[in-house]
């Protein structure tokens, strides 16, 4: 069960896959025709929904979220999401359980550039960007209100205008300026999905099991080096405050090194679980004992760890 690559983070603009801090993603790919139909509604009002998804990943229920007035946008998006989104784990990480989110999605209107591209200030502030001059002469351009299709047209004419603009810390080649926009041509729009998790989400327990005990590692063949620092603590979790006791088998190879995470029990939900297992693939090793046999494949340690919210 080695793990696969990482799930894309895709720009906000074309998010239809919202990675959860690599233990998963909520998948919207081949919805992308639906959503944008949405996009009009969400930049009026954004909308925030609470799904649940089945163990094998398809979406079961979505309904507004408790305290949220009735919002059009909102039963969109669960239309949307009913009809085709999954939940899906990071590759190699089979703790199987519901999955809990309250998604919020919004969307802001963009425009193309005026044409020619021309920069100065704007009535209303459409059109505001941030200009970078990189070390190799060319630039990066940051802007909410433009489309990014543009960027490099927009980036090749301000370097061509002489880098106008107001720079923001003196030194660090930041320019704000506004670019002209094109209120004529047909507008688009920036998307950004983001979700939170519940606190409490109950025990889970994969169907997989222990590995068999003749697979298992004992005292006697070494040592396991593991190390799991407070900045190890998974992102998303931190911000909602969930806390877990999780149970994981790490599967290391004869140089003592990682080949496969298998995390078996979690107190609360499956995301602690399977970041878990992320963080021991990064950074366990185990030091076999001195005579220890050759072996083909993987041998298993279990590992428990505690994850408790820092109280200050």
């Amino acid at each position: 069960m080695p793990l696969g690559r990482r799930w894309p983070r895709l720009a906000p603009e074309h998010a239809t896959t919202w990675d959860l801090d690599g233990g998963g993603a909520l998948d919207f790919v081949g919805q992308d025709a639906a959503l944008q139909a949405l996009d009009a509604k969400l930049a009026a009002q954004s909308a925030t929904v609470d799904m649940v998804g089945a163990p094998g990943g398809a979406v079961v229920s979505c309904q507004e979220a408790q305290g949220v007035p009735h919002n059009p946008a909102a039963q969109d998006l669960c239309r949307v999401a009913l009809a085709g989104a999954r939940f899906g784990q990071q590759p190699g990480l089979e703790l199987p359980a519901k999955v809990r989110l309250r998604v919020s999605a919004s969307a802001r209107q963009t425009y193309h550039p005026a044409q020619p591209i021309r920069f100065g200030s704007l009535v209303g502030g459409n059109g505001f960007a941030v200009f970078k001059q990189k070390p190799d002469g060319t630039c990066n351009v940051f802007t909410l209100d433009l489309a990014d299709e543009d960027r490099a047209a927009m980036c090749a004419a301000w370097l061509a205008a002489g880098k106008p603009g107001r720079e923001l810390v003196p030194g660090l080649g930041d320019f704000e300026i506004a670019v002209a926009p094109d209120f004529a041509a047909p507008a688009g729009y920036r998307r950004d999905i983001g979700a939170d998790m519940p606190r409490n989400d109950g025990p889970v327990t994969s169907a997989l099991g222990d590995p068999a005990a003749d697979l298992q590692l004992g005292n006697e063949m070494g040592n396991a080096r593991i190390s799991l620092q407070s900045g190890d603590y998974p992102a998303r979790a931190l911000r909602a405050n969930i806390g877990a006791k999780v149970r994981v088998w790490i599967g290391f190879s004869r140089d003592g090194k990682p080949g496969s995470c298998r995390p078996v029990e979690s107190s609360n939900g499956s995301y602690l679980a399977n970041t878990t297992c992320m963080a021991m693939m990064r950074g366990a090793r185990f030091d076999f004992a001195p005579g220890t046999p050759a072996f083909q494949g993987l041998r298993y340690l279990a590992k428990t760890v505690s994850w408790a919210i820092p109280v200050d």
